[in-house]
């Protein structure tokens, strides 16, 4: 497979003509080289002579099309003497008794594969005029052709042989073609399905976006105007200008995650990842994310070994670190506790984010990390759209690392996040971003 590959060339830098073209031309070498000693055995020494040049004249035009990257240059080239010599050797291969007629055939084959389709129909003209071209020459000039054939042997010996190579050269030429076809099918029908879920995706985000966003939105509203009025005692407007601060924090998170969240869809690039201390990416967003735990009388405790390094990108990382602290806050009662730890080996480093709140429900927790989990709320009423933990698995994959969870209702919830140390390549890598 490997010297195939180096034969024709990588599916990743050359396209389907070129591969093609290469193939044929690595074919019509073999070809041509085992008609060279074929038609001295049967006694037409010019045609021998014929593709002894042909053999020549492939193996400088493949290389100029493989490895010098004159793909055009090739094809136009190779068309027009391939006709030309097939026009020559008519007359010194016995013309219309000999197997030039069926070669032509076989030229039209090739040419129709590996040339342009601005270009097809005036190859096909050109081999139809050097086939009746052929004929009529020899009809009113009969001396032009030699006549080479010693007996009935070599006639059949030659037919046999040029149907023979027509036949090979065809299957090949069609199963291969097939093969590209439903190769380049399923492709398309894997990118198909691949926007329709994006698409099933983007819908459903949407629709609880327009539902979940009015609800917020409504209750801000409210708040401003009951701030407004002059008759709400000072302790009652604390208490409203805490909720209205509450639903600011998390109308603002759920609208950055759908900011991060469109920004990939968009760009879909793959994200630069390098060597970083974990706990200088992280500690940041832990800071901006204490405020919020202190509004709720929740502790939060950190163990992180400074020395832990992770290959990462940073900005994914935060992005992570930031919706899985703020679920822990969300779903922590007030008076609990969050515990952030990141130690690493040789190997992995793993993050966890547990928390003493009330746990996953069981009927969930397979889609947790899906657009399918749909609103949630938190222990004070905090909504949210299910996007966050969604960002944290594709961020996690992207990073080449696992994230999974434990959880027991009631009794809290502790997420992990693995990400290698070192570079790795995973299998069946994409530009997922």
């Amino acid at each position: 497979m490997q010297c195939y590959v180096f034969l024709v060339g990588a599916s990743v830098n050359t396209n389907l003509e070129m591969r093609i073209l290469h193939t044929f031309c690595v074919l019509g070498i073999i070809i041509c080289a085992y008609n060279i000693p074929f038609n001295f055995y049967v006694g037409l020494h010019f045609t021998a002579y014929v593709f002894t040049g042909i053999t020549l004249l492939l193996l400088f035009l493949y290389y100029l099309s493989r490895f010098r990257g004159m793909y055009r240059y090739t094809v136009t080239i190779v068309s027009v003497l391939s006709i030309g010599l097939f026009i020559w050797n008519y007359f010194y291969s016995d013309g219309v008794r000999g197997a030039s007629l069926l070669s032509y055939t076989l030229l039209l084959f090739l040419l129709m594969i590996v040339a342009s389709k601005k270009h097809y129909f005036l190859w096909f003209l050109l081999v139809m005029a050097a086939v009746w071209g052929n004929m009529l020459y020899e009809l009113y000039h009969p001396d032009a052709v030699r006549q080479t054939y010693d007996g009935l042997r070599s006639i059949i010996i030659d037919q046999g042989s040029t149907v023979t190579i027509c036949l090979i050269v065809i299957f090949i030429g069609l199963y291969y073609l097939k093969e590209a076809y439903y190769r380049e099918k399923q492709k398309a029908t894997e990118k198909t399905e691949a926007l329709e879920e994006l698409d099933r995706e983007k819908n459903k985000l949407f629709s609880i976006l327009s539902h979940d966003l009015r609800s917020p939105l409504h209750s801000i509203s409210a708040y401003l105007e009951m701030i407004q009025s002059e008759q709400l005692p000072d302790d009652e407007r604390g208490i409203v200008e805490r909720m209205l601060s509450t639903t600011v924090h998390n109308t603002q998170e759920m609208l950055s995650n759908i900011l991060v969240w469109s920004k990939d869809q968009l760009h879909k690039r793959r994200p630069e990842i390098c060597r970083e201390s974990i706990a200088a990416v992280i500690q940041p967003t832990i800071i901006l994310l204490e405020p919020e735990a202190l509004r709720k009388n929740i502790r939060v405790f950190k163990s992180i070994d400074p020395a832990v390094m992770a290959m990462v990108n940073a900005a994914m990382l935060q992005v992570i670190v930031r919706n899985l602290i703020g679920n822990a806050i969300k779903f922590t009662d007030p008076g609990g506790s969050i515990y952030i730890t990141a130690a690493g080996d040789a190997t992995h480093m793993i993050l966890t984010v547990k928390d003493s709140g009330k746990g996953i429900e069981a009927h969930i927790r397979d889609r947790i990390f899906s657009l399918n989990i749909g609103s949630t709320y938190g222990t004070m009423n905090e909504k949210g759209v299910g996007l966050g933990l969604y960002l944290c698995k594709e961020y996690t994959l992207a990073q080449n690392g696992e994230i999974w969870f434990e959880t027991e209702e009631k009794r809290g919830t502790t997420f992990f996040v693995q990400l290698p140390v070192r570079q790795t390549i995973p299998e069946g890598t994409t530009d997922a971003f």
